[in-house]
């Protein structure tokens, strides 16, 4: 299961999908709308023997949702069609946008994949891209991941 969180601090210049940058205001409203969405979904289509065995948090920047919301979102999909034991549940993120704190607890929560935009290990690059983080926090972020205990990671890099 996708589910778009199209947030943002600031759009990138590259970006072609659905997002609004400096909006986090309507963050917790979209949240309600999306968790309302998929009980209706899943009330319509039925749940099956089937859980789902993926579900991938895109956007925009998914690290602008707090923990909490993760989890409710979470608890929307397991209880509308099931969620595999060993699901993989994947978060979007930005590297300037990721404390030690939040990866500990987004971790907790059952998030065990993150999917670092990084871009690129260029600081000339990033500020070309309109990245808010520098090659430096990138790494720092990568460090962290694996502190909070994230094994599956995958860095996106689309530059240099």
């Amino acid at each position: 299961m996708y589910i778009h969180v199209p947030f943002c601090v600031r759009r990138c210049l590259y970006c072609d999908f659905i997002t609004y940058a400096g909006q986090q205001a309507w963050l917790p409203a979209y949240v309600e709308a999306a968790i309302k969405e998929i009980h209706w979904l899943g009330s319509s289509t039925g749940k099956t023997d089937e859980p789902a065995q993926t579900v991938y948090f895109g956007g925009g920047t998914p690290s602008l949702l707090s923990v909490a919301q993760v989890k409710a979102i979470l608890a929307a999909v397991e209880s509308s069609f099931g969620l595999a034991d060993n699901a993989e549940v994947t978060l979007e993120a930005n590297p300037g946008t990721l404390t030690l704190d939040y990866l500990r607890e987004l971790r907790a929560s059952g998030v065990n994949r993150l999917s670092l935009g990084v871009q690129s290990f260029f600081d000339t690059e990033l500020a070309q891209l309109g990245r808010i983080h520098t090659c430096e926090e990138a790494l720092e972020c990568i460090l962290r991941a694996r502190v909070a205990g994230f094994k599956n990671l995958s860095l996106d890099l689309i530059f240099g």
